[in-house]
């Protein structure tokens, strides 16, 4: 009775089957479908070595890794890893030689990663160097410019982190900054990332912070957009002839200023304390106060608060003396130096090249 069942319309059946394990199978590979992508491989040491490190000589391990598109598009960057054998003698700083590689993702489980392929270089070149370490304090930007804010009394735990890597990329790291901080007003008590930045305002890559993060306790309150404006060097007196001012370099020459509400900047233009050259005979570079008008912040175009510039002034002597008492003609323009009682800043004149130019005794 049973087999008679089982032989009648044996056909469509067996058909039935067929089909329904090539659906099952095309669903699955529709749902899950395999995909590719390029990843650039972290590379790592093992054994590990104390106090060495290794760079590749391609400067980047470049692998393509392949698998179901659940696992793969979730990958980014650094979640592989390219593992150097290191065999022989201990690698000296400055030494280069061929290893061979195998490719591992740590954040992967074993039955994950056994649907994952990885295809790359099988041996890199790589030189071996010395590892620094520095100590530097944890920086939070006092401006968030895009949300409009301002950070008042920062508590940051820890204070100071450890940047480690190679001794070249580690004394060119000049700030460590909190990246990552909440946009909203009122206080903020939370864990945020950090990164390396060096004078430049360029993130340094290639070095280790420890930890990677930290924990802010912070209050955020809304300020006035902030806008840039430009730094005035405020001379008073120029050079006795034959000398004479060539040109003035101000760093920065440009500020990020956020004002009060109610107090309204006359130009954009932020002038230094008053600057005497009168009696100066050669080039120097020093450090000038800002006149920052009551109501206004300045900070750098890092958001760092500043309330100095760095100020250089080339001077040469003319090959052709010039009558006593005479200056170079210039032009001028306004520029803030002051704040009216209406909240407005004064404008001054100033002299071609951020510099202005006023009538008064020399400075000692």
């Amino acid at each position: 009775m049973i087999f008679r069942a089982v032989r009648q319309n044996f056909l469509l059946k067996l058909i039935s089957l067929a089909a329904a394990i090539v659906l099952y199978f095309y669903v699955q590979t529709q749902r899950n479908p395999q995909v590719s992508t390029i990843l650039q491989a972290k590379l790592i040491l093992r054994p590990e070595l104390a106090n060495i490190d290794a760079i590749p000589a391609s400067s980047s391990i470049k692998v393509q890794v392949t698998g179901p598109h659940l696992l793969v598009d979730n990958l980014k960057d650094g979640d592989v890893v390219a593992i150097a054998a290191v065999n022989g003698a201990l690698p000296n700083n400055g030494d280069s030689r061929n290893v061979r590689l195998r490719y591992d993702v740590p954040s992967l489980r074993a039955d994950a990663l056994s649907q994952v392929r990885i295809d790359g270089p099988t041996t890199e070149r790589v030189t071996f160097f010395s590892l620094a370490h520095r100590l530097l304090p944890v920086q939070l930007p006092h401006f968030n410019a895009q949300a409009s804010i301002v950070y008042r009394d920062p508590a940051i735990d820890p204070a100071q982190v450890t940047v480690s890597g190679h001794s070249e990329l580690v004394h060119r790291v000049a700030h460590v900054v909190v990246t990552g901080l909440p946009t909203q007003t009122g206080e903020i008590n939370t864990t945020c990332g950090i990164i390396a930045m060096d004078d430049d305002g360029d993130i340094v890559d290639g070095i280790t912070l420890v930890p990677p993060q930290v924990h802010i306790n912070t209050l955020a309150l809304p300020v006035s957009p902030v806008h840039i404006a430009t730094v005035s060097a405020d001379i008073i007196n120029l050079p006795v002839p034959p000398f004479r001012l060539t040109s003035i370099t101000v760093s920065p020459l440009q500020v990020k200023v956020s004002v009060k509400p109610g107090v309204t900047l006359a130009s954009d233009v932020i002038s230094t304390t008053p600057i005497a050259l009168q009696g100066v005979t050669s080039s120097y570079t020093s450090t000038v106060s800002l006149e920052i008008p009551k109501g206004v912040t300045v900070t750098d175009l890092h958001g760092q608060r500043i309330n100095s510039v760095h100020v250089h002034v080339d001077i040469v002597q003319s090959s052709i003396p010039a009558a006593t008492g005479s200056h170079t003609p210039v032009k001028t323009k306004p520029s803030s130096s002051s704040t009216s009682p209406e909240g407005s800043a004064k404008p001054q004149p100033s002299l071609p090249g951020n510099v202005s130019n006023h009538d008064a005794s020399p400075v000692p």
